[in-house]
């Protein structure tokens, strides 16, 4: 889709108005409504998924469903929160997603009337009493990983393995660093019970993640990634 800044906040508003536009229907609001709720997921514990052509996800206890887009030296998003009927457009001459999520995010903020999150998805960290639990579990999982799988299948999955090298490695205290998927890191941050986190990540802050030690190997799953590391 070719488009402007005010074209796609045009488009913005029919998502928010359940596909009303101008006092014309341009699509069912059904349509809508599967668009911006969850229709798919990684995994059950995962508050993202997919939406009917819709990325949505949880931002800071709302429902969010967001879209990036991009060609050579163009990085653009579209952000809407339908049960609170704002949205953001973010279009820059820029290949650089990762700032336009930063831009995207700080104007969700701006319209919310909120203060920043020192650490996004406000986690527990560790109970006290967990840490004999926690710690060796984060150390065990530290390691080289592989692309297993992408929710949904199609042209993500083919892609990604051609550049993809995930590294989990563990910092200190049940604080892991995920590498080697994009272009900067994301940070899991322990939250209460073991293996479940919430994600501090530019593209999709605050979500959560979970990391379980199956009897195959180990899996993670954050986001549309499902990585695994064979016993």
């Amino acid at each position: 889709m070719l488009t402007s800044a005010l074209e796609l906040a045009r488009f913005g508003r029919m998502v928010l108005r359940g596909g009303e536009l101008d006092g014309a229907n341009m699509l069912a609001g059904k349509t809508f409504d599967e668009a911006t709720h969850i229709q798919a997921l990684n995994h059950p514990a995962l508050d993202d998924g997919w939406g009917l052509g819709f990325s949505v996800s949880t931002y800071r206890g709302r429902r969010m469903a967001w879209h990036t887009g991009g060609l050579a030296g163009v990085a653009t998003r579209i952000d809407v929160l339908p049960d609170d009927g704002i949205g953001a457009v973010v279009l820059t001459n820029g290949g650089d997603a990762w700032f336009v999520a930063r831009v995207a995010e700080r104007l969700r903020e701006v319209l919310l009337g909120l203060d920043p999150e020192i650490v996004p998805g406000s986690p527990a960290g560790i109970p006290a009493g967990s840490e004999p639990g926690w710690l060796p579990f984060s150390a065990r999982v530290a390691g080289r990983y592989r692309l297993l799988d992408v929710v949904p299948p199609g042209v993500v999955k083919r892609i990604m393995p051609l550049f993809a090298r995930p590294r989990v490695s563990h910092i200190n205290h049940g604080l892991l660093v995920v590498e080697g998927i994009g272009r900067e890191p994301a940070f899991l941050y322990p939250d209460g019970e073991v293996g479940n986190y919430p994600v501090a990540s530019p593209i999709n802050n605050g979500v959560r993640a979970v990391i379980e030690e199956k009897a195959n190997g180990t899996h993670v799953w954050a986001s549309i990634l499902h990585l695994y590391r064979p016993k």
